[in-house]
């Protein structure tokens, strides 16, 4: 579910676009526990693997990361 608190909030939307994005595809794609598979969404997305939108997600506490998969 998305929440206009976050997606209001400066923290959110001090971040890149190309981040903002990659968060809201998460979300619509997550399992019931929260899970997604990162890697087909991006590719999907057009955005290459060492694109930093997912570490931005990772820093400002948006994601937790379970593997380093």
């Amino acid at each position: 579910m998305f929440s206009n608190r976050i997606a209001n909030s400066s923290r959110f939307l001090q971040m890149p676009t190309e981040s903002q994005l990659l968060y809201f595809h998460m979300i619509l794609r997550a399992d019931d526990d929260g899970i997604v598979e990162t890697y087909p969404l991006m590719r999907m997305l057009g955005m290459t693997l060492d694109s930093d939108s997912l570490k931005v997600l990772f820093v400002r506490g948006f994601i937790k990361p379970l593997n380093e998969d």
